[in-house]
């Protein structure tokens, strides 16, 4: 059975992403913190006026310039960090899984569960599956008639 849509769809998706939302995610991104960036100089004036110490608005001005500083450079970035991180997931599944990078992909994994299912329905209907199923139903009977019968404490 083939899954080769699952593997267009992420296609698409990542497409979309990447050549629509990323721009425009990225402009109106940096807008807002420009405009956070005025907000929060304002704010720390209104704290000069109101306090008079000076320190204090210099620190915070300092620490509100490195933080705008590092919100920026991850904006700008973004789209680098995103592959990043997706690449070493990849990585990360293939030293585990010991799979293909082909035997990764949506339709790959969707197969590889498949298959899972098919073993599993096997294994149920041989002897031994049996078996476990009839132990697993007698204990479900077992804890449904201790709970049926549970004192309630009303009388």
């Amino acid at each position: 059975m083939q899954f080769l849509f699952l593997n267009n769809a992420l296609n698409d998706f990542l497409n979309a992403i990447q050549n629509v939302w990323s721009p425009f995610l990225q402009m109106e991104g940096v807008k807002i913190l420009l405009a956070l960036s005025f907000l929060a100089f304002f704010v720390h004036a209104i704290e000069l006026v109101a306090t008079e110490d000076i320190g204090q608005f210099l620190f915070g001005l300092t620490f509100t310039i490195i933080s705008i500083a590092v919100l920026y450079a991850v904006f700008i970035n973004s789209q680098a960090f995103a592959f990043a991180v997706r690449d070493e997931f990849q990585q990360l599944a293939q030293r585990m899984t010991g799979e293909s990078p082909s035997a990764l992909t949506p339709a790959g994994v969707m197969e590889q569960g498949l298959r899972l299912v098919r073993i599993f329905w096997l294994l149920q209907s041989t002897d031994l599956g049996a078996r476990n199923h009839d132990r697993f139903n007698h204990r479900g009977d077992r804890v449904r008639h201790r709970v049926n019968h549970l004192p309630t404490g009303v009388d």
